[in-house]
């Protein structure tokens, strides 16, 4: 990431762009779902299918996150 933002630069240094995007993709969907979750509550069953994908991203996004965090704290490089 050559555009300077801290998040490319200190944890995904080194990583595809595709690393980042997916991870910025992943928090977008779980703040869409977990909205989605809230403003739903009345239909039970599209309330839970929304919960489920955001905390779904949640976890993938939180992977990534300790993916990069692992390659730059353990081994020094980013892989």
């Amino acid at each position: 990431m050559e555009d300077g933002s801290a998040m490319g630069t200190v944890i995904f240094h080194g990583f595809p762009s595709s690393v980042i995007d997916a991870f910025v993709i992943s928090i977008v969907f779980a703040f869409s779902g977990a909205l989605s979750a809230l403003l739903v509550p009345q239909r039970q069953n599209l309330a839970k299918f929304c919960a489920l994908y955001s905390m779904a991203s949640m976890a993938s996004a939180l992977l990534l996150l300790i993916w990069g965090l692992y390659h730059i704290l353990i081994f020094g490089k980013p892989h």
